[in-house]
């Protein structure tokens, strides 16, 4: 059953929104563990197996709560949905509880978008967010630990990594060879697009190391076949990597602090065959 809601027209103006960087990240709702729910800067996606995948802008925003827009979700009408995170620290597994702060429509009850004629003009955070008939709610879990890299990067690279002599790439580790001959092996936890948070278990005595990466593919390069740039201050190693209690939680939107910065890129190779 479709819910249309017509209002009168507004004047079109622009809103901003910026979700917070401990919000950003891979989650499920704890009671539909199939679910992922993917958190970025100004953007939602959320998966249900065998459904549609709902892919929102973020429109507005004030505080915790964001009102979040499909574009032309179905003809002649735009797609909203607006919810609120809130912290929670009695729960034995979840962070946040999510919920939902307008009337459900289409789909999943928590997820699924209200519709509005897209001839009325952009709706603000006012317009929409006034609160559900029928409470809707859940918790929300990150994602455990464990990503894979693309297959096309699984090989052994030369590099223009100063302290490296080759990096290599398999399923989901990384390894660091430095100059000397030294192996650092990484873990891939998670995975952002472009993105990847590494780590490297017991890099000094109670100490992990933590690599976060942006890696991007060059194409028509007579050279290089792989842009790499670090997106975290370091301590050891020349201060490439970051170091921090063995086993504590690293959250790569919160933690890798270079993340938002412009990052100076080295390069991945392959040496022509003599």
């Amino acid at each position: 059953m479709y819910i249309l809601v017509y209002l009168s027209t507004i004047i079109e103006c622009k809103f901003n929104c910026s979700i917070s960087p401990y919000l950003r990240d891979r989650w499920y709702l704890v009671n539909q563990p199939r679910t992922i729910l993917r958190v970025r800067r100004k953007s939602v996606v959320f998966k249900e197996p065998g459904k549609e995948t709902l892919r929102y802008k973020c429109a507005e925003s004030k505080g915790n709560t964001f009102l979040l827009r499909i574009r032309d979700y179905r003809p002649g009408y735009h797609g909203y949905l607006c919810i609120g995170f809130a912290y929670i620290a009695y729960h034995a597994r979840a962070e946040y509880s999510l919920v939902r702060l307008n009337d459900p429509s289409i789909g999943h009850s928590l997820m699924g978008p209200l519709l509005y004629r897209g001839d009325f003009g952009p709706m603000s955070l006012n317009d929409v967010c006034l609160g559900s008939s029928v409470p809707v709610y859940s918790y929300l879990q990150r994602t455990s630990p464990g990503c894979k890299f693309p297959k096309v990067l699984r090989h052994s690279w030369s590099t223009s990594i100063k302290i490296a002599w080759r990096v290599s790439f398999t399923k989901s580790d990384f390894t660091l060879t430095l100059m000397n001959g030294t192996d650092v092996l990484f873990r891939c936890e998670k995975r952002d697009k472009h993105i990847f948070q590494l780590r490297a278990s017991s890099i000094t005595s109670g100490q992990d190391g933590i690599l976060c990466l942006r890696i991007k593919s060059i194409r028509n390069d007579p050279f290089y076949d792989f842009e790499i740039a670090r997106m975290n201050s370091g301590s050891t190693e020349m201060g490439m990597i970051m170091t921090i209690p063995r086993g504590k939680p690293f959250h790569m939107h919160e933690d890798c602090d270079w993340i938002d910065s412009p990052a100076r890129s080295e390069f991945l190779y392959t040496l022509p065959k003599a």
